[in-house]
Parts: C-alpha cells; structure tokens; sequence
C-alpha cells in the first residue's frame, strides 16, 4: 500500500467519517446475524456417523392382550422383501434420537465426568442396521449389537473413549457408573462396574461421545430397517407400502406408519421448534445479506461517482485505469478492515460480559447449539463454536469477508465505468 493512498484517506476524512461509522454499525449487526446462520449450515453439513440415507422408520400399535410375537419373527418377515437388508426391532427410546440419551456420570481412574448414555435392544441388529462402524481391533457389528446386559459391558464411541481414558485403545478397561437416584440398604449410592468390548465410530445425534449400553429386548413398539444400496426410501415405500404393511403384521402388533428415518427425525425436531428458529435465523440472514449488499453497494457507488473530476486529473497526468481503481479499491479495503476491526471489539465486549461457566466456559451471547438440545458437551466433542476465541475469530474473520466483498463490489463498477472515460469527459463532469 502506498503512501498515496493513506494521504487520501486522511484528506478526505470528513467525507467517510459517516462511512466509516455506518461500517462500523453494520459490523455489530452483521456479527449477531450471521453467527447464527453459520453455526446452522456448519453443522447441517457435519456427518451423521450412520447410514441414515438408507434408513426407514415404521411404528406399530401393540396389543398387550395377545401372547407376545417373538421379534425375531417381525424381523424374519421384512427381510423377505426385496430390497431390505437388516432390521433392528426397538421400544420406544431405544432407536437413534435427541430424546433417546441419559446422562450418565462416570467415574474413571482419573477424574468423575459426565458422559451421554443409550440403550439399544440386545440381541438385536442395531449396529448391522444403522451402519455404525467398529474401530480396528474391535469386535464386530454383529457381536457388539449381541451383548448381554447382564454382563454390563459398554460400547464406547471414538471421542467417548477419548473423552473418558485418553485414548481409543481401551477394550478390557472399565469404568464406574454412580447411579446417585438409586440406593440400597445402607443409603449409600449404588455403583455399577461396566467394561469397554468395543468402540465405534462418532455418531452425530445429537453428542459424538455415546456409551451405548444393551438392554433388555421389550415388545417392539418401533423399527428401523435398513435399505440396499442404491434405494431411495421415500421410492421403495411408495412401492412397497402394502407388503411392508402385510408382513409388518402380527399376533400382538400391526404396523400402520412408515416413512424415511431422516423425514421422520425432522418431525420430530419440529416438534420442539428446532427447523422452525433455524430456517427464522437463516430467513434473517438472507435478507440481511440483501439489505447489506443493496446498502453498501449504493453508497459506495455515489462516493466512488463524487471523484470523477478526481479520476480525470490523474488520468490527465498519465495515471492508468488499472492504478486508479486499485487505488480506490485500496482506500475501501482499509477503511472496511479498520472499521471492521473496531465493530468486532466493541462486540466482543458485549460478548465477554455475557460469559457464565456451567461445565466448560458457556457463552450466552454467542450463538451454539446449547440453544438447540444440545447437552453439554464433553472435552473430546468441543469444536471452534464451543470456545470463545475460535467461535470469535471464525465469526469474525466471516463477516470481515462478506463487508470487504460489498464494499469492492460497490467499488469497483463505478471506479470501472468512470476509468473507461475519456479525461476531458471526467473533468467536464460535476
């Protein structure tokens, strides 16, 4: 940067003062709209950890009168029909979903922490039929979905093992559950040893750090099967609704309801109002984006149309187009990356005020997913939008980029069109 274009900005002060506050403002309020749609997409595109692409969810009513069907025979029947892969019969929490967790408190050789807890059906095809994946050198889906809940034995995700020993090697090690809501005769907590016999991989619904612990099988209530590869779910039930129906159906249960597992979570997220302030912040920030671009756009482009007579004198003096639209281009960028500068640390005032410490540093002022059912979540889980600084300076850098967009755009038309003319022209022209 030259020493031109800092003269410049000096000179003309008085004329960007308003610019440069209207920058600043614009700064503070792109800061509170934008945080929330970039948490929001960020963590749409994050994986799922399963298969849910190839999933479907079906209930059932069940008839408490009748002798209870065997489960495996529900399970039997589906997979006759072509295209079904595996089955995973489940009660009423214990298929994948934000209400099916515990909290679970764990006492390890080093520390107490909390820790997501969720019970599958054992003896079942949960792991097969989700998709979830085992770690190397652990035992197999099929073996994990099989563990006898007598044996009190765990499967751990990858960031849960992290999270709770350090280290993804920990099969044959053990850890203490305090089970502080149950006592026995000596009033005295009643610990439970459980044994790590696996470990997977992360699962994004809604924690990375899962126990997931076998439970006793229940009547089914639910279930969730798994389609071939290369099947679309909302296709195949269209197609095979009356069969999936028909063989759906038992002695103590009927299947009435079917529809793709991704379909049915969103049902359920819109129950408690989660798509509803997403799609309100996204709304927000698209129009705001609009607004920003219209807004700066335009009074960028009538101070950038003030100096044609100023553009006519340096192309008079031999200066070239490409010189004269980077030295106004130059004048923009600073003036936006001073300014941008300045909204961001008045915001963050407003944001360090805000601080209050649960568990780990929890920012009220900073947009997270601890608005949206989120637990709070362990060591191994936490991500840039859970920490102060990161959160800070991702946001910040972000808006920084969009303002410093805008206001090129605004910029460089103008500075273009008046460039192209002639100098007579510009120097005629008031």
């Amino acid at each position: 940067m030259n020493t031109f274009v800092l003269k410049s900005l000096w000179n003309r002060r008085k004329q960007y003062v308003w610019l440069f506050a209207e920058l600043v403002v614009i700064t503070i309020v792109s800061w509170i709209v934008f945080d929330p749609a970039v948490i929001i997409l960020y963590n749409a595109h994050q994986p799922m950890g399963y298969d849910v692409e190839q999933l479907c969810y079906g209930e059932l009513r069940v008839s408490y009168d009748e002798e209870k069907d065997d489960p495996d025979i529900l399970r039997a029947r589906l997979t006759t029909i072509d295209g079904i892969e595996d089955v995973y019969t489940c009660d009423m929490y214990s298929y994948i979903s934000p209400v099916s967790y515990t909290d679970l408190k764990a006492i390890t050789d080093n520390d107490t922490c909390h820790v997501p807890s969720f019970r599958y059906n054992s003896s079942s095809h949960f792991f097969e039929t989700y998709g979830i994946k085992p770690l190397p050198g652990s035992p197999s889906a099929k073996e994990l979905s099989r563990l006898n809940p007598a044996d009190n034995q765990v499967v751990l995700t990858r960031n849960a093992a992290i999270y709770l020993f350090g280290t993804t090697d920990v099969i044959g090690r053990s850890f203490i559950q305090l089970n502080e809501g149950h006592f026995n005769s000596s009033s005295q907590p009643k610990n439970i040893r459980l044994t790590v016999v696996g470990v997977v991989e992360n699962i994004r619904h809604p924690e990375n750090s899962v126990v997931f612990r076998p439970q006793k099988r229940l009547s089914p209530q639910n279930v969730v099967f798994r389609l071939r590869k290369g099947l679309t779910p909302s296709t195949f039930l269209e197609e095979h609704q009356d069969e999936i129906f028909q063989k759906g159906n038992g002695t103590s249960f009927q299947m009435y309801k079917v529809m793709p597992l991704d379909q049915y979570d969103y049902q359920q997220q819109l129950k408690r109002g989660r798509p509803q302030k997403a799609n309100k912040n996204l709304a927000m920030a698209l129009f705001f984006m609009i607004s920003l671009c219209l807004g700066v756009v335009g009074t960028m482009w009538l101070q950038s149309k003030k100096r044609t007579e100023e553009c006519g004198v340096m192309r008079a003096y031999g200066a070239s187009r490409f010189r004269i639209m980077l030295n106004f281009l130059t004048e923009g960028w600073v003036l936006v990356t001073i300014a941008v500068l300045i909204g961001c640390v008045l915001y963050f005032q407003y944001i360090y005020s805000g601080i209050t410490y649960v568990t780990y540093g929890k920012d009220v002022h900073i947009f997270s997913e601890f608005l949206y059912d989120r637990l709070v979540p362990t060591k191994a889980d936490m991500t840039w939008m859970d920490e102060l600084w990161p959160h800070f300076l991702v946001i910040s850098a972000i808006v920084y980029l969009i303002i410093l967009l805008t206001v090129s755009i605004g910029i460089a038309i103008p500075a273009w069109n008046i460039c192209r003319k002639k100098p007579v022209e510009a120097l005629r022209e008031e």
